[in-house]
């Protein structure tokens, strides 16, 4: 794929990672505990976070902010505490020309944050929302 994207093909980047991306289906074997079996779950899951986080980036960079949101909301979807994705997503529908769905977004993230971990968003999560309200 980063050779597809060096060569400035990431029309064919893009359709290689969104087939492997279709293959995902979930976690390997859920409810199975052998030994074999939880390396190889964190493996492949970690395989579809870094397939799709790429896809964010390839459609961002190409301005398709619409897809790149369908693809940061999928990631939100593996890790709803992830204040690096919550701050893409935000940035995303800014560029999108949808600040209110970039302080909805903050809202949930920091809904999460307090309800799961007791916590509240990071500085720099914090300045995004300010520059967002400004």
């Amino acid at each position: 794929v980063r050779l597809l994207v060096e060569a400035g093909d990431t029309a064919a980047a893009k359709q290689v990672l969104q087939e492997a991306s279709n293959l995902y289906h979930g976690d390997l074997l859920p409810g199975n505990y052998e030994a074999w079996v939880e390396p190889e779950r964190a493996r492949l899951r970690e395989a579809q976070i870094w397939t799709v986080g790429q896809l964010v980036a390839i459609f961002a960079a190409e301005g398709e902010q619409l897809e790149a949101i369908q693809y940061a909301r999928q990631l939100l979807e593996q890790n709803p505490l992830s204040e690096t994705v919550y701050r893409q997503l935000m940035q995303l529908h800014m560029a999108a020309g949808d600040r209110a769905s970039a302080l909805q977004t903050f809202a949930q993230l920091k809904e999460n944050m307090a309800e799961m971990l007791g916590a509240y968003p990071s500085p720099e999560t914090l300045e995004l929302h300010r520059r967002i309200l400004v």
